[in-house]
């Protein structure tokens, strides 16, 4: 019995020796590996638990402070076409019924105002002056056309993002301006075969007229605009026109359709 007892502790001693130098072993042979090899434990503390009731939602917008970008005072400088259709039946048809289509510059300056990002309104002063030649009949008859307006308006500007960032969005504005004053000035020149020249001029003044315009526009960054305008005065004015000489004819302006694409930038 005591034999037994005496070999039992023996044996547990190998086994306890061998399994110490096997684990010294398995020790030395992890050291000896290199450091690509080895098992290291993530470092979690810089990580952040996902927010699943936001994770497909918008990013957090400051509404107010992209509106406040948007509004200030701004300046747009564009070009501008002008057409004017005008009636009348006792001109020779040799002067045609249709004026040229002008072209020119178109500069204004006002106020704009964003209570959010999408809906804003804005004042104005405008200036607007255009000019266009026309040669008529076959004795060499010409004619120079300029035609000047200033108005002050107001529009309601409705702009929609495109994305997330606000950095592009699409707008549409509504216009309504008063015209106080339209200037039509209309000079013409004309050599006979003797070499004789002859020319004339005419000025209308009209006003006291609203516009109604329709326009849209790019934006950028909220501080650039790019904008096509489309405006349309109707009845403008009647006088007449001395198309040769002392010959004067009657013409009616019946409506003035004004196109203008320009830049805008808001301070």
């Amino acid at each position: 019995m005591r034999r037994s007892w005496v070999c039992g502790i023996l044996l547990c001693c190998v086994m306890m020796g061998y399994g110490a130098e096997g684990d010294e072993e398995l020790l030395n042979s992890l050291s000896a590996q290199p450091e690509s090899m080895r098992y290291i434990t993530p470092d979690k503390t810089d990580k952040k638990p996902l927010d699943y009731a936001h994770l497909f939602g918008k990013p957090t917008i400051e509404w107010k402070d992209i509106a406040k970008t948007k509004s200030g005072v701004f300046i747009s400088i564009g070009a501008n076409l002008l057409p004017i259709l005008r009636t009348d039946t006792t001109t020779p048809a040799i002067y045609n019924g249709i004026y040229p289509i002008s072209g020119g510059f178109d500069v204004k300056l006002g106020y704009m105002y964003f209570s959010n990002p999408f809906v804003g309104f804005r004042v104005y002063g405008e200036y607007g002056r255009s000019y266009a030649n026309d040669i008529y009949g076959s004795s060499g008859y010409e004619r120079t056309y300029e035609i000047e307006m200033y108005n002050a308006g107001v529009s309601i500007v409705l702009d929609t993002n495109l994305g997330q960032k606000y950095d592009h969005m699409l707008s549409v504005i509504v216009d309504l301006a008063y015209v106080p004053h339209i200037g039509f000035v209309s000079k013409w020149d004309h050599t006979n075969a003797n070499g004789v020249q002859t020319s004339g001029e005419d000025r209308f003044i009209g006003g006291n007229k609203v516009a109604l315009g329709l326009g849209f526009g790019y934006v950028f960054r909220s501080k650039h605009r790019f904008e096509l305008m489309l405006k349309r005065l109707t009845d403008v004015r009647s006088g007449k026109d001395s198309f040769i000489s002392t010959n004067s004819n009657p013409i009616i302006f019946q409506q003035i359709l004004s196109m203008t694409f320009g830049y805008v930038y808001v301070f």
